[in-house]
């Protein structure tokens, strides 16, 4: 058996490349991080581990089995303490409707130890979403007032998800977006478990 590249993560100058292989007389999957040496070769390091079928199968099976266990203990646990805690103290304080030179319909800066957030007025969101609330105000201002709110939780929470990333870690468009959506989704549930 000829070996087989089934798959490859993370930066691609070292990558961690998981490929079908045989060991010994023995089929084995081979997870091991790989670099690229000075002629441009990519190349095998000793970190890696190396199954066989009767290995892999209980170990994927535990994994199947457990993964909400897994994505909670990635999302929650991964310092938790610290990234609860700057979660729980980013205060976005009001909304801002303003005038932002850019075609996104919103913007979160970190201003010392606060948060700004901003909805683009001149984005059709942004428009709408400012008539909207001046429409609802004239009726229930308690209600506006909740709208703009939840608006803000969700920039809250969407930033806070964005800025897990490692930004030197590379990412496919579609394990971005996944895990993006899993971390937003999970900072949206906790935030609203606590109202």
């Amino acid at each position: 058996m000829s070996e087989q590249i089934i798959g490859e993560v993370g930066d691609k100058d070292y990558p961690t490349r998981i490929k079908l292989s045989e060991y010994q007389g023995k089929q084995v999957i081979d997870i091991r991080k790989h670099f690229t040496d000075k002629n441009g070769e990519i190349k095998p390091t000793r970190k890696g581990v190396t199954f066989t079928r009767t290995s892999l199968y209980p170990i994927l099976k535990i994994l199947a089995n457990n993964i909400q266990e897994i994505n909670d203990f990635f999302d929650v646990n991964n310092d938790q303490d610290n990234i609860s805690k700057r979660f729980d103290d980013m205060d976005l304080g009001d909304l801002i409707l303003e005038r932002i030179e850019s075609h996104k319909f919103f913007k979160v800066e970190k201003l010392g130890s606060h948060h700004k957030a901003s909805i683009n007025s001149s984005h059709p969101f942004g428009k709408k979403f400012e008539d909207l609330i001046k429409e609802i105000e004239e009726i229930d201002k308690e209600l506006a007032n909740d709208i703009e709110n939840l608006l803000l939780v969700i920039l809250k929470t969407y930033f806070f998800a964005k800025s897990h990333f490692e930004p030197e870690e590379y990412y496919t468009a579609d394990s971005l977006f996944t895990d993006h959506e899993i971390s937003w989704s999970s900072k949206l549930r906790r935030e609203f478990n606590n109202v």
